[in-house]
């Protein structure tokens, strides 16, 4: 397990996931993902050890992915939500587990079958909720010029990129449809768009090929899963400028934007 701060001082706030797993394999996993995203964690593998975590350090997130049934599992949720009503946790609901914590208040469950960016997602929203920030900059003190559309049928996934992108200097607009950016293109006129692959009605391919007769001029980066790469050669042919797959690094997706900002790289 990552060491807590030894301290018997009062617990230590921080933006750390706590990630409790009693698989080592899908932990590691997990810990991977956070360490490409920058986010700092504590890892335990039994409720024991989580709460010896919590004694040292209050994380931003607590995520519960126990498959194994006993009254520990049920016990460290009741002692959090006695010591802390606030604290988002996430719970990954395994059937052998999730019908035992009916009664414990928690913020978020997801499916043994969720992806590892579904909960990527989940992290990086409760943090971004729990933890004080700069108000986004307004387009006349970004740092960067143009600006970028980020088209996705996810809310939630839009305002984690939002709000990364603000913060790094970038003027930012959204669209959670392809009808809804193409009008806002027509508005706003955007440098660069993030758009995702599957989206209900008018699907990313099916907007890029609009797009690209009314805006040809405006770069395009695809969002798409593993699953759907074989898309891509179509969409680089429909005039995409890249694509990058889901899960992403933020830094990775900035390093991509401002080449596409910076050095007008539309094709």
């Amino acid at each position: 397990m990552a060491n807590p701060a030894r301290s018997n001082e009062k617990r230590q706030e921080s933006a750390a996931v706590l990630m409790v797993d009693d698989r080592p394999s899908r932990q590691a996993r997990w810990c991977r993902m956070l360490t490409r995203h920058h986010l700092p964690y504590l890892a335990a593998s039994s409720p024991a050890e989580a709460i010896e975590a919590l004694k040292h350090e209050r994380p931003g997130v607590l995520v519960v992915s126990l498959e194994k049934a006993n009254g520990e599992a049920a016990a460290l949720l009741e002692r959090v939500r006695t010591a802390d009503a606030r604290l988002p946790i996430i719970l990954i609901e395994h059937a052998n587990l999730a019908s035992s914590l009916n009664n414990i208040p928690i913020q978020s469950r997801l499916e043994p079958e969720a992806t590892d960016h579904a909960l990527l997602v989940e992290i990086m929203r409760w943090l971004q909720d729990t933890t004080p920030t700069a108000p986004r900059p307004s387009a006349a003190h970004a740092r960067w010029p143009g600006s970028v559309l980020i088209v996705d049928d996810e809310p939630k996934l839009c305002d984690v990129l939002a709000g990364f992108l603000t913060s790094h200097g970038f003027t930012v607009l959204t669209a959670g449809s392809g009808f809804d950016a193409l009008a806002e293109v027509q508005r706003s006129h955007p440098t660069v768009m993030l758009l995702d692959v599957r989206m209900p009605g008018m699907d990313g391919l099916a907007t890029l090929r609009q797009l690209k007769t009314v805006a040809p001029e405006v770069a395009v980066i695809m969002v798409t899963g593993l699953e759907e790469e074989h898309a891509m050669e179509e969409a680089l042919a429909l005039g995409a400028s890249d694509y990058i797959l889901k899960p992403f690094n933020l830094e990775y997706l900035e390093t991509i934007l401002l080449n596409k900002i910076l050095l007008g790289r539309a094709p």
